[in-house]
């Protein structure tokens, strides 16, 4: 019988999972996303507790009971840090993060306070099923 090779068919994902910052606070509650994935997917409906000129970085750690660490561009060495994000009313966000390779928990940091709740969404994605 000859050399058998892996497949991949399609993507795995995680359950959608919530992740707000509260009012009033700059650090999100910690998502976890029951294991780690390749790739997180981060996704805001509404932005408009954003202050202007705010930035987001994040804090990841690769199992349920690890600890949190700032996550750092696995190319450039430097604190991964958004663009500038949007934040009026109606104005929606999504990123996926592809430096973020073995991650089960997340948390995000405004580099602002949020004058409202603002409710991100999180994903892990990877590769879907070996055949």
């Amino acid at each position: 019988m000859g050399k058998q090779i892996a497949k991949q068919s399609g993507f795995a994902s995680s359950a959608e999972t919530d992740c707000t910052v509260s009012s009033g606070q700059t650090v999100s509650e910690t998502a976890d996303l029951g294991r780690p994935y390749a790739f997180i997917s981060i996704y805001c409906a509404d932005m408009v507790g954003v202050p202007s000129a705010t930035t987001m970085t994040l804090q990841v750690a690769n199992s349920a009971d690890g600890t949190l660490n700032d996550l750092y561009s696995a190319n450039m060495g430097a604190l991964l840090t958004s663009e500038t994000l949007p934040d009026g009313s109606g104005d929606t966000y999504h990123t996926t993060v592809i430096d973020a390779i073995g991650i089960q928990k997340i948390q995000i940091t405004l580099s602002g306070a949020a004058t409202a709740d603002v409710d991100f969404k999180i994903v892990g994605v990877d590769a879907g099923k070996l055949y």
